[in-house]
């Protein structure tokens, strides 16, 4: 696979990865709202919808997923890309979506009774992602993340070009494991220093930096640069030893075997997924009329991950308070929540894009006659 088919290609099967991840994401949420009141903290037994408890423990698997994803998407997006003309497309791709859906999750809010300086600021730095919370949508943490992994793109991309991506790799799934190592030696071991050791270790910032994550970016990015630039075995092994520490990663602070199990399984399934995408996605030219479907699962990924974890926990309630039954309440719930979503993606989304890249454009024009005006 050359350089710019790596990037115009179509990878049919990771766009319905995508919605896949999305969706155990959900299922882990509804699994935690309360029945009465908006919270997904509740006690146990005042769970909306008991016979998703399961997924309570195993639904955050879809976002290991989407990290995997990106940083092989991210990797192969920026293939011939300029540094800002990389920020730019991600920036019109994460934040009309984004501020949108905080307006979704501040009115839901609002509804409540939750004071309106409080959703304000929520919302502010919801919107700009800033590391220090509280957030209107918890959810906004990954994308905090996900934004430090484009820095870093924009960085390599500024000093080297997408010719170092594989050393970059390299270094961050080092870097992520020796992280990975500290953080399970001090869990597993007994005495006060150690727990004290742990709970720094586990902190939001070492997500940020991508120390807890940053093997899963890793992965991704090899793989793009095993497809783009030929497997080898030194990359091959690079790939199986930083699968470790991914299957590793995901172990940690899931209760249970059973938990343990199912996760690792849904996310080497996963990566299988990927793999064969890549390798045969020639697959999808034999199903036309799929792909403008399929294209559209994937966009709607996006808005529901960012839709369903606020509107979510106050519909339910909401909901419930009409006396309808909790299978009922489940399926209206989901349906709002894919309808809103679907709503966004269809129109304010699209709009407010346009607008972004009219105004970057006319930006960029601009910079253009003022360079070559004496």
């Amino acid at each position: 696979m050359s350089a710019g088919a790596a990037k115009s290609e179509y990878f049919a099967g990771l766009d319905l990865l995508r919605f896949a991840a999305a969706g155990l994401v959900i299922a882990d949420h509804f699994g935690l709202y309360a029945w009465a009141y908006p919270s997904a903290t509740g006690p146990a037994r005042d769970a909306a919808f008991g016979f998703l408890e399961p997924m309570s423990a195993i639904g955050s698997i879809g976002v290991e997923i989407f990290f995997l994803i990106s940083g092989f998407v991210i990797a192969a997006s920026a293939v011939g890309s300029t540094p800002n003309d990389f920020a730019l497309r991600r920036a019109i791709r994460v934040f009309p979506a984004l501020w949108i859906s905080g307006l979704v999750a501040g009115v839901a809010m609002l509804s409540t009774g939750a004071p309106l300086s409080s959703v304000a600021a929520d919302y502010a730095r919801y919107a700009v992602l800033s590391p220090v919370g509280p957030y209107i949508d918890g959810v906004v943490w990954t994308l905090i993340v996900e934004a430090v992994f484009y820095a870093l793109i924009y960085a390599v991309l500024w000093r080297g070009g997408t010719a170092t991506f594989g050393r970059v790799a390299k270094v961050l799934g080092v870097l992520s494991a020796l992280y990975l190592i500290a953080l399970v030696a001090a869990e597993s071991t007994p005495g006060s220093a150690a727990a004290h050791l742990a709970s720094l270790l586990g902190r939001f910032p070492f997500k940020v930096f991508l120390l807890r994550h940053g093997v899963l970016f890793a992965v991704g990015m090899l793989i793009w640069s095993g497809f783009d630039r030929g497997f080898t075995r030194s990359g091959n092994g690079w790939i199986a030893v930083l699968l470790v520490f991914c299957s590793l990663e995901i172990c940690i602070d899931r209760p249970g075997l059973a938990a343990n199990l199912v996760s690792l399984a849904l996310w080497w399934v996963s990566l299988g997924v990927l793999l064969v995408s890549v390798a045969r996605s020639g697959w999808i030219k034999r199903y036309p009329r799929q792909v403008p479907m399929i294209r559209r699962l994937g966009r709607l990924s996006y808005p529901v991950y960012l839709n369903h974890y606020t509107l979510g926990l106050v519909v339910v309630p909401a909901l419930a308070a009409l006396g309808w039954s909790r299978p009922l309440v489940f399926v209206v719930a989901l349906a709002i929540v894919l309808l809103v979503s679907s709503l966004i993606m269809a129109y304010p989304e699209r709009m407010l894009q346009t607008a972004l890249k009219n105004a970057m454009r006319g930006w960029h024009n601009r910079r253009e006659v003022a360079a070559t005006t004496p």
